[in-house]
């Protein structure tokens, strides 16, 4: 995703890799000059384990997003599945009921 960042020379930039940090360095070294340069790398530079657990966290919480839609798409097929089981002229109690507790089961693996 491009990013664009806007001077107030109403001038932009605008950013277009996945990891802007040395697009962003080359431009604090074009804008701002060398000394702005050497001291946003003294801070990206300090604060790796910050960066890097930060990306960790990031990982995990894709991770809990991915297994929450799962488990939503799991739940909207048994809801399908109920729909479909009700619109029927006879209604098997225990199917539907089997595929209540097949939703709350869902949703109990995740919270």
């Amino acid at each position: 995703m491009a990013r664009t960042l806007y001077f107030p020379d109403n001038t932009h930039e605008v950013i277009f890799s996945e990891d802007p940090t040395d697009e962003f360095a080359r431009i604090a070294d074009e804008r701002l000059g060398r000394d702005s340069y050497e001291m946003l790398m003294e801070i990206v530079e300090g604060r790796p384990d910050e960066v890097s657990n930060m990306e960790q966290e990031m990982r995990s919480y894709e991770f809990s997003l991915e297994d929450d839609r799962n488990v939503f798409q799991d739940v909207l097929t048994e809801c399908d599945y109920i729909d479909w089981a009700l619109e029927q002229k006879r209604v098997d109690r225990k199917e539907v009921k089997k595929a209540v507790d097949k939703i709350r089961s869902k949703i109990g693996e995740v919270y």
